[in-house]
């Protein structure tokens, strides 16, 4: 049984040492073989090519491991263990001539080695004399599948057809058309939210286009789920629609669920995520809920072996994210995810479910940076949903500290001359009051394109468009940046007295990256340039001191009520959040 192949190549150009370290003549396309030069040393121990031995001998029966290469040429090669003290035990050397392709295989016996959760195994070859090449690798073993599993790529999406029809190509190209092909084990499902996919062209394979309400991610992946419930798959895996994904990752993710343990087959499998502007880093790979998300396994750079144990190391999480996770549907059905929208529709569902989370090196995605979808009206959602979910799960975080934290990201947007998001943090307090009748009784399409609305209405009266300078942004991006060691709280004081001061301040269209909003930014602000560095948009705020006040002052208006009356408020969530997550309410909602 393949349990993991050497992926020679990588769907993402840009991530080449995530593939292989070293001065390999290929350039990493899909044509095989794969060159090392004379003289040269590839290593293997990345990303993608390390085998995470320690993941396998916790979670799944695998007893054995097996290294087979086909491979041409006068060559070294050495299989390593990387230890979770970062020291390496070399299990084997050998050195060979194969004048034409042939085959090395090297067999590892879990329990002849100790072995750490941390651990993992990996190769490195060299060329002794001349060019050596590698056609094929994988990891493999005589164990037999241990669970039927069948699996549903589930994606929502809405208008966003270059990426998914890129996405189900790669899939069904690595999946559905060679030797290994697994359409009886993995199958496609797209809630299209705008009716506007055309995947005609996969119409011989397990593509299923269902045609959905715009209802957001929500709605999307809650009727993918409940396809899924009603058929035979026994996990669904669910997928954002703007992300590049390397189909081998799909392999790995079907086998480890074949092979996990009894006691560990409701775990989710959490894919981390990287962004395309540094594909190297990963950006999150499962999450806390403190009041709001804290990445685990943030900015890790996946090029250096430090990061590649650290990343296998045991860390308890409460959620992992839906641009890549995979888990059973077991227990989901009359459990389906609260009609949020967007935000937080992950980290509710995660905290209600409490499965055990697997996070392995080798399963991610690459996904568009969250600074490219920043707008105000988002902060309603993120504000409105966290709350929600604060009051169905006090086991990671209680109510009260949780509306300190929204206190603490209101006063936040406030000071940073942010009026647009601080007036729909407002609105989100307010309805949030109303209870689960709110989320019964709205269209969340209207709602979302009243939300819109309001937030060019808003925009225009309290920001200023102005033209991009591309000199000006040059000189900023080359500028030195002052590192300030100021406690937050300290700068936020200061940033306060800025709306105090009787005159003008020192800074006049400062430009200020929304990549780096440290409050010590804004001190002495009389206006601000907010800059995004991802899309390179720019737009003005200054002091308004009306509205501050104003703004406040609503504020308090809502907030207070629900510090007084938070019992009442959670114990209406808890009572009755089961009338908007069963099946009878999502398919009337969704008229199916």
């Amino acid at each position: 049984m393949i349990i993991q192949r050497v992926l020679l190549n990588c769907i993402n150009k840009d991530a080449k040492e995530l593939v292989y370290l070293g001065d390999s003549k290929s350039d990493l396309g899909y044509d095989y073989p794969f060159f090392i030069s004379e003289n040269e040393l590839i290593s293997f121990e990345t990303y993608f090519n390390v085998f995470n031995i320690g993941k396998y001998n916790k979670y799944t029966n695998l007893t054995h491991i097996s290294l087979e290469i086909l491979v041409k040429g006068n060559f070294k090669i050495e299989l390593v263990k990387r230890n979770s003290d970062l020291s390496e035990t070399v299990l084997f050397t050998k050195s060979k001539i194969f004048l034409s392709k042939d085959i090395i295989r090297l067999t590892v016996n879990f329990n002849e080695i100790n072995v750490q959760e941390e651990d993992y195994l990996f190769m490195r070859i060299s060329s002794i004399s001349g060019f050596v090449e590698i056609y094929e690798g994988r990891w493999d073993s005589s164990i037999n599948t241990i669970n039927q599993v069948k699996i549903a790529v589930c994606i929502c999406t809405y208008k966003r057809e270059d990426y998914v029809l890129k996405t189900i190509r790669s899939i069904c190209d690595s999946l559905f058309s060679n030797i290994d092909n697994y359409s009886n084990k993995i199958s496609i499902i797209v809630s299209d939210n705008a009716g506007t996919l055309d995947c005609s062209e996969f119409s011989n394979y397990p593509v299923y286009i269902v045609k959905n309400k715009n209802f957001g991610g929500s709605g999307g992946f809650t009727r993918c789920l409940l396809e899924v419930c009603k058929s035979d798959f026994t996990h669904i895996l669910m997928q954002d629609d703007d992300i590049l994904l390397e189909p081998e990752c799909l392999k790995r993710t079907l086998t480890l669920t074949e092979l996990l343990k009894t006691e560990f087959q409701d775990v989710s499998i959490a894919g981390g995520m990287f962004t395309f502007e540094t594909p190297f880093i990963q950006f999150e790979a499962s999450a806390l809920w403190k009041g709001k998300p804290v990445s685990l396994k943030h900015d890790l750079d996946m090029r250096y072996k430090d990061a590649l144990i650290q990343n296998n190391r045991l860390e308890p999480a409460d959620y992992s994210a839906w641009w890549y996770q995979c888990m059973s549907v077991k227990g989901i059905k009359d459990n389906y995810p609260i009609p949020f929208f967007i935000k937080c529709d992950d980290v509710e569902f995660g905290l209600r479910l409490h499965r055990t989370i697997i996070v392995m090196n080798g399963i991610c995605v690459w996904h568009e940076s969250f600074l490219k979808k920043s707008n105000p009206y988002i902060e309603y959602y993120s504000t409105r949903n966290a709350l929600v979910t604060n009051s169905l799960c006090e086991r990671t975080y209680s109510f009260e500290k949780a509306i300190i934290v929204e206190i603490q990201l209101f006063v936040r947007c406030l000071l940073k001359q942010k009026y647009s998001a601080a007036y729909f943090h407002m609105l989100a307090l307010c309805d949030y009051k109303k209870g689960v009748n709110f989320f019964l009784n709205t269209n969340e399409e209207d709602l979302n394109n009243w939300l819109r609305s309001e937030d060019k209405r808003v925009k225009e009266i309290y920001t200023k468009s102005i033209e991009f300078n591309n000199e000006l942004i040059i000189n900023f991006e080359n500028s030195e940046k002052k590192k300030n060691t100021e406690k937050s709280f300290i700068s936020a004081i200061r940033v306060f007295l800025n709306f105090f001061h009787p005159f003008r301040l020192k800074y006049e269209n400062k430009i200020i990256d929304i990549s780096d909003e440290k409050m010590s930014n804004y001190i002495g602000c009389q206006s601000v340039i907010h800059y995004n560095s991802y899309d390179k948009s720019i737009y003005l705020t200054a002091i308004d001191k009306k509205y501050f006040w104003k703004i406040l002052g609503l504020f308090i208006k809502e907030i207070i009520p629900i510090f007084i009356l938070k019992n009442k408020y959670v114990a209406d969530y808890r009572r009755n959040i089961g009338t908007i997550t069963s099946q009878e309410f999502w398919e009337r909602h969704l008229d199916i």
